[in-house]
């Protein structure tokens, strides 16, 4: 009688054993889960960041770019006008030098009419 009473305590113990070890690989494998649920977070978030920091970098390329061209059209109007006010100093300068020869050449002109004038009253 005490030997049944030893094996059923050894069957007791080893169903026991037996079921330590199912509660054991449970409690496992639900930290195994929720380690690979947090991984998803991790990644989710990961990719959500990576999102962002690409549309933002994108953002700020369009901005520099919208720049760019603003800056160049800016550069553009600049010329333009740099263009423009040359050709009125140049103008200005040509007609002033016209305006010179006109009256260099008149005077010189009026120089020989007189001269011919006292020639003619002297003679």
């Amino acid at each position: 009688m005490v030997e049944m009473i030893l094996a059923m305590v050894e069957t007791l113990v080893e169903e026991e054993a037996m079921l330590v070890e199912v509660v054991t690989s449970k409690v496992l494998m639900e930290e195994v889960m929720v380690d690979i649920m947090d991984l998803e977070v991790i990644v989710a978030t990961m990719v959500v960041v990576l999102v962002i920091v690409v549309e933002g970098a994108m953002v700020v390329v369009d901005q520099d770019m919208e720049t760019k061209v603003v800056d160049m059209v800016v550069v553009k109007d600049m010329m333009v006008t740099m263009k423009e006010e040359i050709l009125a100093v140049v103008t200005m300068a040509v007609v002033t030098m016209a305006v010179v020869t006109m009256a260099v050449v008149g005077t010189m002109i009026l120089g020989i009419i007189l001269d011919n004038s006292n020639q003619i009253i002297n003679s």
